[in-house]
């Protein structure tokens, strides 16, 4: 049986902490570099990508039923001759996505790696792509970044605390108003968006890992039989979740066009970048 070779499902193993609303990790004292994100938010990122990944090298596609509007109202005859007008002004029609990762927005990852390695070899030497750093004092000038984004400030220690706080928030006055929506909370190269939670995430992807290999090779399988398959073998994970494979399946549709485009989390409409056939 064809199957994938580089994605495959992932055991469950008990209780899984949600790490939701962990905080950040910071990497050292020293540098006061960061990760804005729980670890295991990035490996999922990661395991997504490496499934867009070979799915796109086998030339596979994703698609959905959606409605579309018809252009003019639909006319049928009745069995007596007469005509009658649909009610419904539309029409269910599949779209098509054809897998395809924007190399360009994926610069740094070494893409070759992410296919063939394991997230815990792939991470140490790419953590950089995702660090953030909290503000630092700096002794010296000779450690001074001349880089636009940077400001420094003089602080004369003499001061009260107070009367020093106000002063260089009216320094930084400038941040505030109409300059705020341009500003980042997050200065990473890569940034997840919203509130992934990775349980879910993880469910998904197993979901679709099985799914694809039954494209691959259905084996005399229908969809209905392969789909009741999965649910068994994650029945365990989905818990009392919502327990259709194809809602699953386009829950997670989203993620994987964002995670092509260069995003994780971001929500893309199927219909938006599909085709119609």
């Amino acid at each position: 049986m064809k199957t994938l070779k580089f994605n495959k499902p992932k055991e469950y193993i008990g209780s899984e902490k949600n790490i939701e609303g962990l905080k950040p990790v910071l990497k050292s004292s020293d540098t006061r570099l960061f990760i804005d994100r729980p670890i295991q938010v990035y490996r999922c990122w990661f395991e997504y990508l490496k499934l867009c990944l070979e799915l796109e090298d086998l030339g596979l596609s994703l698609e959905k039923l959606g409605k579309v509007k018809l252009d003019k109202p639909r006319v049928k005859r009745g069995t007596r001759g007469g005509e009658r007008v649909s009610p419904n002004p539309f029409e269910w029609k599949t779209y098509k996505w054809k897998i395809k990762v924007d190399r360009d927005r994926y610069e740094g990852w070494d893409l070759d790696k992410v296919l063939t390695q394991s997230f815990d070899k792939w991470w140490k030497p790419h953590r950089h792509l995702f660090e953030n750093q909290k503000t630092i004092e700096i002794k010296s000038p000779q450690k001074w970044v001349q880089k636009p984004h940077y400001r420094y400030i003089r602080v004369d220690t003499r001061k009260r605390y107070e009367d020093t706080r106000d002063e260089i928030e009216e320094i930084l006055s400038d941040l505030k108003g109409e300059k705020r929506k341009e500003l980042k909370t997050s200065t990473s190269q890569f940034t997840v968006e919203g509130k992934p939670r990775v349980s879910t995430l993880t469910e998904n992807r197993n979901i679709m890992i099985r799914f694809k290999n039954w494209e691959l090779d259905n084996g005399g399988k229908k969809r209905k039989q392969i789909e009741s398959e999965i649910f068994e073998k994650e029945r365990d994970r989905m818990g009392g979740s919502n327990p259709s494979i194809t809602r699953r399946l386009r829950d997670t549709y989203p993620v994987m066009i964002g995670v092509c485009q260069g995003e994780f989390m971001k929500s893309v409409k199927f219909e938006e970048v599909g085709e119609l056939v």
